[in-house]
């Protein structure tokens, strides 16, 4: 598939990558050509080239809203230095890594896939799938919230912490799970990850945690009925270590002392949008719908993280 290479969809010029990759070998910059070209849907085909002649894989994600342009190179280079540490990835191989953040608590996962071109500068290219997901699945919003949350755990500021949030679950607001799901085999909770790629959990107690820090705590219990819809299971886990936890009496701890989670499940129903979220535009759950917006005061925030 041809494309312009100009300023515009080149990261760094051919000049630039070589004194990266001689001068600051730890920037990520000199390690691949990093190109973000314009979709036809006004999305970004987002590839490199460059990693297959040191025995990797050049690798791309498509669909990708001009917005997570930042995103989308950050989940990039981290991929690229996955392969110059040794890791080799593959064809229909899925991967776990923390790749926002080594102290994330928890693994981006997802799946690569063949990618179809056929010319000679793409052939052989590997698409990167959110978990289990078939090479037409597109834009992996699921890795993509991920990425965002985890970024947000390490931000300075609650405000900065909800934005980051919010976003994410713009992304993907996350799945409707049944009343079992969330509780591991030994009775505990399931694996974070797993509830993490299943219902953007993590987006949700985060928020609540950043809108508690600004004591706005009947909009963190709105955001947390939204949690507990997606997976009741863990969250009457949750609802025992928080009565045990010793944190200061408040309407955020009462709301959680006295829910009723069963009767929360039963009310929310899966079409309704998350309280605290904005719908997304069309193809609410992946595709790239929601790129179409316009950007908003928050977009800032990505690149900084």
């Amino acid at each position: 598939m041809k494309h312009p290479l100009n300023g515009g969809v080149r990261l760094v010029s051919p000049v630039a990558r070589v004194l990266y990759s001689v001068f600051g070998r730890t920037n990520p910059r000199g390690w691949a050509d990093y190109h973000c070209a314009p979709e036809r849907r006004g999305t970004l085909w987002v590839h490199c080239h460059g990693p297959s002649r040191r025995g990797g894989a050049n690798l791309e994600f498509v669909g990708v809203p001009r917005e997570l342009r930042a995103a989308a190179l950050q989940l990039m280079f981290a991929l690229v230095a996955q392969m110059r540490g040794g890791r080799k990835l593959k064809v229909d191989e899925d991967f776990a890594a923390p790749l926002s953040s080594r102290q994330q608590g928890f693994m981006h996962i997802g799946t690569l896939r063949a990618a179809a071109w056929s010319d000679r500068h793409h052939k052989g290219m590997l698409r990167v799938v959110d978990y289990g997901e078939p090479l037409q699945s597109g834009f992996p919003f699921r890795l993509f919230a991920a990425h965002i949350v985890a970024r947000a755990m390490r931000a300075d500021a609650p405000e900065r912490k909800a934005a980051m949030c919010r976003r994410s679950l713009e992304i993907f607001a996350g799945d409707f799970t049944d009343s079992a799901y969330g509780i591991g085999a030994d009775g505990g909770d399931a694996d974070i990850t797993e509830l993490q790629n299943r219902c953007n959990l993590l987006a949700y107690t985060g928020l609540a945690d950043a809108l508690c820090e600004q004591n706005r705590h009947n909009d963190a219990c709105g955001i947390i009925v939204d949690a507990i819809a997606r997976c009741p299971a863990w969250a009457k886990g949750y609802r025992d270590r928080m009565s045990n936890s010793g944190q200061p009496e408040n309407q955020y701890t009462r709301f959680w002392r006295d829910a009723d989670i069963t009767d929360i499940a039963l009310r929310r129903q899966p079409d309704e949008a998350p309280a605290g979220t904005e719908p997304c535009a069309p193809v609410a759950r992946g595709g790239a719908g929601f790129g179409n917006r316009a950007p908003d005061p928050y977009d800032d925030l990505l690149k900084r993280g």
